[in-house]
């Protein structure tokens, strides 16, 4: 029996595909295991990182007070991103104690 990744069409890309560009004076935060970024009329910035890709999750404060609340399996970090200080934390989600 055929396996069904060989029986997959690709579908055909369009012409021209259109850009997609977010609403002025909105951002989305994109948050992976190694980072945390900001996309916005200006492209996308890294705001935080984690040398050992352990972010398990990320929350902006609804406040506008620029607070992300990072956590790992064991510790939440709030980041200020207004005053820059730590970027990178070694939070590890994968440690087992």
């Amino acid at each position: 029996m055929p396996r069904a990744v060989n029986q997959a069409v690709i579908a055909p890309k369009p012409a021209s595909q259109p850009t997609f560009k977010l609403p002025q004076n909105s951002h989305l935060i994109i948050t992976t295991s190694g980072g945390i970024f900001s996309w916005d009329q200006d492209g996308v910035k890294k705001l935080f990182s984690s040398s050992k890709k352990g972010i398990l999750a990320a929350r902006e404060a609804k406040d506008g007070s620029q607070i992300l609340a990072v956590a790992d399996e064991h510790v939440v970090v709030l980041h200020d991103c207004k005053r820059g200080r730590e970027e990178s934390w070694g939070l590890s989600g994968n440690e087992v104690r």
